[in-house]
């Protein structure tokens, strides 16, 4: 089975909706959501039913994908499979609904979501050979690179743990995961994935340091010691730029969708005001944040 633009269970009509999108997932790939056959189902409807990271976010990125492809096929002639785009778009995030009577798994699976994903991706491939539907091992690689390395930033908050993918659709699929829907829409929803989590929105005994020298490789140890917020973490988004992404054209469609940063600057203090901060904490949140946008000269 070859994953490609012609798949024939993937049609317009079946990811027209959100609805028709859901009724395609549970077709087609129920075998990846779970590594505990016996939770399969619980898993699956977990991630029809979530609205941060599951079903919702999985479609209005497949949607953004395939928008970036368009551009990038007019711009660069280059062609793009489509039917990896869709795989990469419902996969990337799988791992965060692995549903298990273990709950230190299940949380565990949720901090790595990446690794506990390619563990799904590679059940689901074992039991297609089953079925003598053989994934090419180009295709397996890609959407393997693509899972592990979706969620890169930038070297900065990265280090060398993670890199951009190396596959085009795996770069068009990272990019339409940060912009997929506008920029307000997307702070709140990482606002719902931080309240799922339990994450504090805004802890003011952080230090500025402490933000500043944030990395992705350090966040066990900030949340261990209580130093990490959901604030600091959209401090990493909006620290983000074109330069992030390789591909000049991909690098263009982010920058123009980063112009509305501003636009997020204004729903994280809109949600600090509905957490019920007071007024003087939103002062430190907004005095904070244009402080660290002139400690890395952030421009949009």
């Amino acid at each position: 089975m070859e994953i490609n633009n012609k798949s024939d269970f993937i049609t317009s009509e079946q990811t027209a909706t959100l609805e028709n999108f859901k009724q395609l997932i549970r077709n087609s790939v129920t075998e990846i959501f779970s590594l505990d056959n016996n939770t399969q189902n619980v898993s699956v409807e977990a991630f029809l039913e979530n609205t941060d990271h599951g079903a919702l976010h999985a479609f209005h990125v497949y949607k953004k994908a395939m928008e970036i492809a368009d551009t990038v096929e007019l711009e660069t002639k280059e062609q793009v499979n489509r039917g990896m785009l869709y795989f990469m778009a419902i996969t990337h995030d799988s791992g965060r609904f692995h549903i298990s009577e273990n709950e230190k798994k299940q949380i565990r699976c949720e901090r790595s979501h990446n690794k506990c994903g390619m563990g799904q991706i590679q059940k689901a491939i074992r039991n297609l050979k089953n079925l003598w539907m053989v994934v090419p091992p180009k295709q397996e690689a890609d959407l393997m690179d693509y899972v592990y390395n979706h969620d890169f930033f930038n070297t900065r908050l990265d280090g060398d743990t993670y890199q951009e993918p190396k596959s085009l659709e795996g770069q068009i699929t990272r990019l339409a995961d940060r912009m997929s829907t506008d920029i307000s829409t997307e702070a709140r929803r990482y606002w719902e994935t931080g309240k799922r989590l339990k994450t504090p929105y805004f802890k003011e005994d952080i230090s500025f340091e402490d933000r500043v020298n944030f990395s992705f490789p350090k966040i066990r140890n900030y949340i261990k010691s209580g130093n990490f917020d959901e604030f600091t973490f959209f401090l990493t988004l909006l620290s983000m730029s074109g330069d992030d992404f390789a591909h000049p054209v991909m690098k263009e469609i982010y920058n123009e969708w980063a112009k509305d940063k501003h636009d997020a600057i204004v729903t994280i203090l809109e949600i600090a005001r509905e957490e019920e901060f007071s007024e003087g904490d939103i002062q430190e949140m907004e005095n904070l944040i244009h402080r660290y946008i002139l400690h890395f000269n952030l421009t949009w």
